[in-house]
C-alpha cells in the first residue's frame, strides 16, 4: 500500500512540474562576446522589472519557470560593469517546453515551441 502511495505521489509531482518552460540561451555574436557579457536578466516588459537573472558562463545562460502564453519576456544581456544599457535584448514567450535562443551577430534565433518558432 505504501509503495502505491509513493508511486502516485511521484506521478503527481512529475505532472505538476511539467507545466514549465526552460530557456537555454547561447551567445554566438562576436560583438556581444567581445564586451565580456556577465549577466542575463529576465525582464517583464509590462512592468519593466527584473524577474530573474543568471550568470553567463562560456557564452551560455539558462532560465526556467512556470509556462504562460499570455506574456512575453525580454532577456537583457549586461556587461561586466552591470550597466543599465544592455549589450543585447531578445524577446520570447515562456511557452511550455524547452526553448532554445541563440543571440547571433545578424539575428536572434528562437526554436523549440510553436509560438517562439513563429517569432
Amino acid at each position: 500500500m505504501k509503495k502505491a502511495l509513493f508511486f502516485i505521489a511521484g506521478c503527481m509531482l512529475i505532472a505538476a512540474c511539467s507545466n514549465n518552460y526552460v530557456l537555454d540561451g547561447t551567445i554566438s555574436s562576436s560583438k556581444i562576446l567581445e564586451n565580456n557579457p556577465a549577466t542575463a536578466v529576465l525582464m517583464d516588459p509590462s512592468s519593466n522589472s527584473a524577474v530573474d537573472s543568471c550568470e553567463i558562463v562560456d557564452g551560455k545562460f539558462h532560465f526556467e519557470g512556470p509556462a504562460a502564453t499570455d506574456i512575453m519576456y525580454s532577456v537583457a544581456i549586461a556587461g561586466p560593469d552591470g550597466s543599465a544599457r544592455p549589450l543585447s535584448i531578445a524577446k520570447f514567450v515562456p511557452e511550455k517546453g524547452k526553448i532554445s535562443m541563440d543571440l547571433g551577430d545578424e539575428e536572434i534565433t528562437l526554436t523549440g515551441s510553436a509560438i517562439n518558432d513563429a517569432l
